[in-house]
C-alpha cells in the first residue's frame, strides 16, 4: 500500500517475523519502520521518500496509518519488532550490532536487555547530519572506524538508531560496504525504550493507540513532532484522497 507516495507493506507481525526468519544470507536487506511523522517528511522530501521505498520491508510503526486505512495496515511497533529480530538472530545463531543513540550507557543497557550473547558490538559513532538523502559525518575518520568495527564484528544484523532520515539514509549509503550484514534496520528510539531510558506507555494506553499523547505529557518538547503525526499527517492524507478522487472523476 502507498501512503503519501511511500510504500508500506501490508503484513502482520507474524508475517514480518517469518520474512526475517527466511531471509537468504547471500544478499543484504533493509527494513524500515515508517510512522506518521516519517510519512509527512517523506511527502515533503523526495530523496527521503525514495530511500524508504527502496526498503525490502516497510512495516507500519504507528496507529495513524492503521486507523486511517481502516486497518488495511497492521501496526507493528518498532520496539516490539526489534526484540523479534534479535530473538530470530539468536535462533539462527547470528550476532547483532547496535549503532547510534548518542549514549554509551543506553547501548550497554539495551545490550543487556537484548542479551549480551546476541550482541557482537556497539558504537555511538560520530554526529551525522542529513541533507537531501545523504548523511555526512562530522568525523570521517571515526565513521570509517565504525564501518570497519561493524564488518569485523561478524554481525549479521545491524540496528541503526540515529533518528529517522539519518538512519535510513545511513543504511542506504553504507550497507553495501558491510558484506557480513544480512539485515539492517532503522530502529529510531527503540533502544531508548529497551534500555529503560524512556518509559513506555502503560499497556492500556498502547491498546487505545494513545502512546503519542502519553509521551507528549512526559516530554512536552515533542509537541511539534506530535502535531505533525496527529494533525498534519491526517490532513495530508485526506487531501491526497480527495485530490485522487477528483482526478479520477475528471478523467
Amino acid at each position: 500500500m502507498e501512503l503519501l507516495g511511500t510504500r508500506i507493506d501490508q503484513v502482520t507481525r507474524a508475517e514480518a517475523r517469518d520474512w526475517v526468519l527466511q531471509l537468504p544470507t547471500r544478499r543484504q536487506h533493509s527494513l524500515f519502520t515508517p510512522n506518521s511523522e516519517m510519512l509527512v517528511d517523506a511527502y515533503r522530501d523526495a530523496a527521503f521518500r525514495d530511500i524508504l521505498n527502496s526498503g525490502d520491508l516497510n512495516i507500519c510503526d504507528s496507529s495513524g496509518p492503521e486507523m486511517l486505512t481502516f486497518r488495511k495496515l497492521t501496526r507493528i511497533p518498532g520496539v516490539d519488532f526489534v526484540k523479534d529480530v534479535v530473538a530470530i538472530a539468536k535462533q539462527k545463531e547470528q550476532r547483532v550490532f547496535l549503532l547510534g543513540t548518542q549514549s554509551h550507557e543506553v547501548l550497554e543497557r539495551a545490550s543487556l536487555a537484548l542479551g549480551k550473547d546476541a550482541v557482537s558490538g556497539m558504537a555511538v559513532g560520530p554526529q551525522y547530519t542529513y541533507h537531501k538523502g545523504t548523511v555526512f559525518a562530522d568525523d570521517l575518520a571515526l565513521h570509517r572506524q565504525i564501518i570497519k568495527h561493524i564488518q569485523t564484528s561478524g554481525a549479521s544484523v545491524l540496528l541503526v538508531a540515529l533518528g529517522h532520515k539519518k538512519q535510513e539514509a545511513w543504511i542506504h549509503q553504507f550497507q553495501n560496504e558491510l558484506t557480513s550484514v544480512t539485515l539492517a534496520m532503522g530502529v529510531g528510539g527503540s533502544l531508548d525504550f529497551i534500555s529503560g531510558k524512556v518509559k513506555r506507555a502503560p499497556k492500556l494506553m498502547r491498546i487505545l493507540r494513545a502512546e503519542s499523547l502519553y509521551r507528549l505529557c512526559r516530554e512536552p518538547r515533542r509537541i511539534a513532532r506530535v502535531y505533525k503525526a496527529l494533525i498534519t499527517f491526517p490532513l495530508l492524507l485526506i487531501w491526497s484522497y480527495a485530490f485522487r478522487r477528483k482526478k479520477n472523476i475528471d478523467t
